[in-house]
């Protein structure tokens, strides 16, 4: 988190992005989520004004936008809310505008469909 792998971890994910490439697997341009508390946040349009501007801000490519939705009660102590506020971005009109007019593929999930 914000410095330089151990040499041994940096090898071993090497590897990895390696076979990733070598499978086809799409790796992540970004990966975003919220950190910040309610109180930071100060209510729910500051929540769905950030996410609109990593929203605009994707680079071409795969991303993954993180979000941890869920009822207030579902979860202890302050971050109850946020997540609330979550679970109500998903279901706002400005929100479904937005990924429309960025031209944003929603995928449900990364495992291809069995048959």
């Amino acid at each position: 988190m914000g410095g330089p792998l151990p040499p041994a971890l940096a090898a071993v994910h090497e590897r990895a992005v390696g076979l990733a490439d070598a499978l086809g697997v799409a790796l992540p341009e970004t990966i975003a989520t919220n950190r910040s508390t309610a109180a930071e946040l100060g209510g729910y349009e500051r929540l769905r004004e950030d996410y609109l501007r990593r929203l605009a801000a994707l680079p071409e490519g795969t991303s993954e936008l993180f979000l941890h939705p869920s009822s207030e009660e579902a979860v202890a102590g302050p971050d109850g809310v946020v997540r609330s506020w979550e679970a109500r971005l998903l279901r706002d009109p400005v929100w479904h505008e937005a990924l429309k007019s960025e031209d944003v593929e929603v995928v449900g999930g990364w495992w291809p469909a069995r048959p």
